[in-house]
């Protein structure tokens, strides 16, 4: 969808749930929703592993490994 609409700026796609479609500040809002999350969980990780006295750089480096991974699960 995003690639469509970078293709497309100006063209209407809704997006659909079983069939009906979505409002447009629901998908935002769950969009905005999902990239919090993520860096709440990114910032309480490094932040933890710096913590451990990792060192920052491979603190930084691992959680965005370990993150990467479980997004293409």
């Amino acid at each position: 969808m995003r690639i469509q609409r970078l293709i497309h700026p100006n063209a209407v796609i809704p997006v659909k749930v079983g069939g009906k479609a979505i409002q447009e500040r629901v998908v935002s809002a769950v969009w905005d929703f999902l990239l919090w999350r993520i860096l709440l969980v990114y910032i309480v990780l490094m932040n933890w592993l710096n913590g451990d006295r990792v060192g920052q750089v491979k603190a930084w480096s691992a959680v965005a490994a370990t993150l990467n991974n479980l997004s293409r699960g």
